[in-house]
């Protein structure tokens, strides 16, 4: 048996100016999704998953509809590869909040491609290993970007721009935030939808608030590599990044609500993450976090989390 292990993403600046050229700041975080791999004799693929239970595949792989097709196509596309006739037995545990906005899927496909590349001893090549984990991305997604991948592959913190592609930024420290799950999955497809309306009806603030936001990122990226995140310079403008999305209409009130209370409880700051609307929030927590952790749990799921220098790796490693 192989085993891998793959990071989970937060999007710390960037979310929606991205999709109009503007640059994002994506960091990988200690929460991520497992896969175990079995070869097996027999022409098929047995996926089972903590979340949504167990198929099996025959090969060829069909049935579009099955939530874990994407994986089996992964694992598919690998086997075809290796000139393999045997099958496979993959299980996945994810230990990322469902509808949080981190990535998860991307997580899954290259924990996937990494075990099933070990378990028929194939060389671990980088681009290959991405080539494999965009397969399942491109089922779910369409047209991703391909971030969530390079971000789970690569691990610490990436600088990302459409027309340039990702830079990892060189850093050899950790830093935590909280993320605070809303319990509202988030549709992307809408929020996209509601920022390209906004666009339409305001096109002159429309450009004031991506430059602004645009500017917020680079002002974060120069922050993050001179190793001071964790501090009040990094939290304001993590707070009026969360002020211009509220303005293009991704935030909610319950988002609202969480960076609100954790201002008052004294954190250095707070903003949406991902496409708003629901999902979650990152909080980047004073030196002692307690007060702001216990007074978002009344209310909410809160997880303490820390940047992953690394990406995917074995689970021996881990």
């Amino acid at each position: 048996m192989t085993c891998a292990w793959a990071p989970g993403k937060v999007i710390i600046s960037g979310e929606h100016s991205v999709v109009y050229g503007y640059p994002a700041i994506v960091i990988a975080v200690n929460l991520g999704v497992k896969a175990n791999v079995i070869p097996l004799p027999e022409r098929s693929i047995r996926i089972s998953s903590d979340k949504y239970g167990v198929h099996v595949f025959r090969l060829p792989v069909s049935n579009e509809s099955n939530p874990l097709y994407p994986m089996a196509k992964v694992a598919e596309s690998i086997l075809e590869d290796a000139d393999s006739k045997n099958g496979l037995s993959i299980s996945i545990k994810s230990e990322i909040p469902p509808g949080a906005g981190m990535g998860s899927s991307a997580s899954a496909s290259v924990a996937v491609a990494y075990a099933t590349m070990e378990a028929l001893h194939m060389p671990i090549q980088r681009e290959k290993l991405i080539d494999y984990a965009m397969v399942g991305e491109k089922i779910i997604h369409k047209n991703p970007s391909g971030v969530d991948v390079y971000i789970a592959v690569d691990g610490g913190v990436i600088w990302y721009r459409r027309s340039e592609g990702s830079k990892k930024l060189d850093l050899s420290y950790s830093f935590p935030i909280i993320l605070v799950d809303t319990g509202i999955e988030r549709n992307t497809g809408l929020m996209v939808s509601k920022v390209a309306d906004f666009r339409k009806r305001n096109p002159e603030l429309f450009d004031i608030c991506m430059g602004a936001i645009g500017r917020i990122t680079q002002e974060l990226r120069e922050i993050i590599i001179k190793g001071s995140f964790v501090s009040k310079e990094a939290g304001l403008y993590l707070l009026l990044n969360h002020l211009l999305l509220s303005i293009l209409g991704v935030s909610s009130k319950e988002l609202d609500e969480i960076v609100y209370r954790s201002m008052r409880e004294g954190a250095l700051g707070a903003k949406l993450t991902g496409a708003g609307g629901g999902g979650a929030a990152l909080v980047l927590p004073p030196e002692d976090k307690l007060k702001v952790v216990n007074s978002l749990r009344r209310k909410y799921n809160v997880y303490s989390l820390s940047l992953s220098i690394s990406g995917v790796k074995s689970c021996q490693e881990v």
